[in-house]
C-alpha cells in the first residue's frame, strides 16, 4: 500500500511538472508568434511555412562526339532529399536496366559511349531533370540539348596557291558546324602550330598572313571526332619572290553575316591579297573601329576582325575595307545579337484559402522574345475557365481548391535556351489567417477580410439571399443581416459561387462593412450558378447560408434584318 501510495504521489506531482511544462510551452509559442508577427493559432491549426526547394546545378545544352561518355549535371536542395529522375525528349526514362546510361549520386546523368549513326541516333535530343519530393511536389529544371556531333564532311577542302612572299593566304577545310572544333592542319605532314600569324578561322578555315618561304609545303587538314581521322585533300602552296610589278587587289576571304548571343565571341573573316600589299581596317556601321587601344577589338591574322564577349550595342553593320595605295576594296556584314531569357519578375510563393482567387507574376526578356508557359508539379498548366494568362504572362488560378498546392513554374523559352523559375502555393485552413503577403499575390477579390480572428462568438447565416438582378453576364445579390447581429454594422460578407455541377468555388467581398449586396461579373449566358453568403466579424467567419441556384438569361440571337425597296442602279 505505501509503495502504491509513493507511486500516486509521484504521477501526481509528474502531471503537475508536465502541466507546467505545457503551459509555459504555450506563453513561449504565444511570445514567438507575436514577435514574428504572426498571431497565435488556434488549437489544431497552424501556418505550414515555405519548404525550400530548388535546383543548384541545371543541365546545359552539350557537344559530345559518338564512342566517348557525356555527363549532364543536375543537383537539387531540399529537406528532406527529392528523387531525381530524367527525361528525353519529354519522355522519362528508365534507367534501371539502362547499360550505357545511368544515375550519379548527386543526380546527374551519366551516358557512356556515346551512339549516333546516319539511322540510330539514340542519344541526341532534349534532356530535362525532374526533382520530386513526396507529398511536397516536383519541380523540373531547364531543357538542355545534347547534340552528337554527326560524321565529318567537307563542304571545301585546301586546293593548290602561289602566293608573293609577304601577301597572306587561305587554306580552306569547311565541314559541319559542330564538327569544327575538332579540325587541325598539318604541313608536310606534321602538326602545323598556330600563332598570330597562322591561324584558323571558326570554320576551320587556314589563315597564313606575310607569308615566308618557309610557308611553302603541302597542307591538308584533319577532322578527329571519334572515329577514325578523316583526311583532306592535300594541296601545294607556293611562295613566290615579291616582283617589280602590280597585283589586282582581291578578297581571299570576306565576312559574312553572323548571329550571335550576348557573352559568345564573334569572328569576321577578312582577308585580302594584292601588290603593294594590303591594309585591312573596320568600320561598324559609320564609325571607325579602334582595334589597337580596344581590349575587346582584335585584328587577327590576314586582317580578321574578332569581337570578345559581344553585348547589344555590338548588333550592326561592319565594314572590312583593303587599301594598298593604288585601289580600295571593301566588303560589308551584319552581326545580330540574340539574349537567353532572363526574369525580370520571379513568381513569388503565396498563402491562400480555398475559394480565393490568386495571381503568379512573371516578366521575362530575351531577344528574340521568349514564349512563356507555366507547370504545376511538373505537368503543364493548360489554360482554362479557372487557369488563365493575364497581363501578358502572369497565371491567375481561380476559386482555389486544395488539389491546387504545389510548386508553379514559369518557363521562358527563345531560339537561344530556356529558363524557369518557380513559387509555392500552400493553402491553409480557413481558420488560419494569412500571413502579410506583397500586394501582388492575391487579387482585389479575395485580399479582404484576412484580419487574425480572436476567441468569441461568430455570425450566423446570412438572411433571405436573393437573386434581385439576374441578366447574361452578371446576377446581383442581396441579403439581410443574420439573426445573432441584426444591425450587422460591423460585418463583412463574402459571396462563393461556382457553376452548378462544378466543385472548384470563387468568391466575392463586399467592399464596405454593413454593406448587403455584390455584384458577380463576368458570367456565362444560360448558365446555372450556386450561391452561398458568409458573415464575418473581427471573431471570423460564421455560417454559411442555404445554397441558391440561379440561371442567367440567355443571350438573344438577333435575324438579319430585311430590307425593302431596294434597287440596283446601272
Amino acid at each position: 500500500m505505501a509503495a502504491e501510495r509513493g507511486a500516486r504521489r509521484l504521477i501526481s506531482t509528474s502531471s503537475f511538472w508536465l502541466c507546467c511544462l505545457l503551459l509555459l510551452g504555450r506563453r513561449a509559442l504565444g511570445a514567438a508568434a507575436a514577435r514574428s508577427g504572426s498571431p497565435p493559432q488556434s488549437p489544431g491549426s497552424s501556418i505550414r511555412t515555405f519548404t525550400p526547394f530548388y535546383f543548384l546545378v541545371e543541365p546545359v545544352d552539350t557537344l559530345s562526339v559518338r564512342g566517348s561518355s557525356v555527363i549532364l549535371n543536375c543537383s537539387a536542395y531540399s529537406e528532406p532529399s527529392p528523387k531525381i529522375e530524367w527525361k528525353k525528349d519529354g519522355t522519362f526514362l528508365n534507367l534501371v536496366s539502362d547499360d550505357r546510361r545511368q544515375l550519379l549520386p548527386d543526380g546527374s546523368l551519366f551516358i557512356s559511349n556515346v551512339v549516333h549513326s546516319k539511322h540510330n541516333k539514340p542519344d541526341e535530343g532534349y534532356y530535362q531533370c525532374v526533382a520530386t519530393v513526396e507529398s511536397l511536389g516536383t519541380i523540373v529544371s531547364r531543357t538542355a540539348k545534347l547534340t552528337v556531333a554527326g560524321l565529318p564532311r567537307f563542304a571545301s577542302q585546301p586546293e593548290p596557291s602561289s602566293v608573293y612572299a609577304g601577301n597572306s593566304a587561305i587554306l580552306n577545310c569547311e565541314v559541319n558546324a559542330d564538327l569544327a572544333l575538332f579540325v587541325r592542319w598539318e604541313q608536310n605532314r606534321q602538326p602545323l602550330l598556330l600563332d598570330d600569324r597562322v591561324i584558323k578561322l571558326p570554320s576551320g578555315t587556314l589563315v597564313i598572313s606575310n607569308i615566308t618561304e618557309g610557308d611553302g609545303g603541302l597542307y591538308r587538314c584533319i577532322v578527329e571526332s571519334g572515329g577514325p581521322p578523316k583526311y583532306s585533300d592535300e594541296a601545294e602552296l607556293k611562295v613566290l619572290s615579291d616582283p617589280e610589278i602590280t597585283a589586282n587587289l582581291v578578297f581571299l576571304k570576306q565576312p559574312s553575316s553572323l548571329v550571335r548571343v550576348i557573352g559568345q565571341s564573334a569572328v569576321l573573316p577578312c582577308v585580302a591579297s594584292g601588290l603593294p600589299i594590303p591594309t585591312i581596317r573596320w568600320m561598324k556601321n559609320e564609325e571607325a573601329l579602334d582595334t589597337e587601344s580596344s581590349e575587346r577589338l582584335v585584328l587577327l591574322a590576314g586582317g580578321s576582325l574578332e569581337i570578345s564577349d559581344v553585348t547589344e550595342y555590338d548588333a550592326g553593320t561592319y565594314f572590312c575595307i583593303a587599301d594598298n595605295g593604288n585601289e580600295t576594296i571593301e566588303a560589308q556584314a551584319e552581326i545580330t545579337i540574340q539574349a537567353h531569357p532572363e526574369f525580370l519578375k520571379k513568381p513569388a510563393s503565396i498563402y491562400a484559402h480555398e475559394s480565393m482567387d490568386i495571381v503568379f507574376e512573371c516578366e521575362v526578356t530575351g531577344k528574340p522574345t521568349p514564349t512563356v508557359k507555366w507547370v504545376k508539379n511538373g505537368d503543364m498548366v493548360i489554360p482554362s475557365d479557372y487557369f488563365k494568362i493575364v497581363k501578358e504572362h502572369n497565371l491567375q488560378v481561380l476559386g482555389l481548391v486544395k488539389s491546387d498546392e504545389g510548386f508553379y513554374q514559369c518557363i521562358a523559352e527563345n531560339d537561344v535556351g530556356n529558363a524557369q523559375a518557380g513559387a509555392q502555393l500552400i493553402i491553409l485552413e480557413h481558420d488560419v489567417a494569412i500571413p502579410t503577403l506583397p500586394p501582388t499575390s492575391l487579387t482585389s477579390a479575395t485580399t479582404d477580410h484576412l484580419a487574425p480572428a480572436t476567441t468569441g462568438p461568430l455570425p450566423s447565416a446570412p438572411r433571405d439571399v436573393v437573386a434581385s438582378l439576374v441578366s447574361t453576364r452578371f446576377i446581383k445579390l442581396t441579403w439581410r443581416t443574420p439573426a445573432s447581429d441584426p444591425h450587422g454594422d460591423n460585418l463583412t460578407y463574402s459571396v462563393f459561387y461556382t457553376k452548378e455541377g462544378i466543385a472548384r468555388e470563387r468568391v466575392e467581398n463586399t467592399s464596405h462593412p454593413g454593406e448587403m449586396q455584390v455584384t458577380i461579373q463576368n458570367l456565362m449566358p444560360a448558365t446555372v450558378y450556386i450561391f452561398r453568403v458568409m458573415a464575418q466579424n473581427k471573431h471570423g467567419s460564421g455560417e454559411s447560408s442555404a445554397p441558391l441556384r440561379v440561371e442567367t438569361q440567355p443571350e438573344e440571337t438577333r435575324a438579319p434584318e430585311k430590307f425593302s425597296n431596294l434597287k440596283c442602279q446601272q
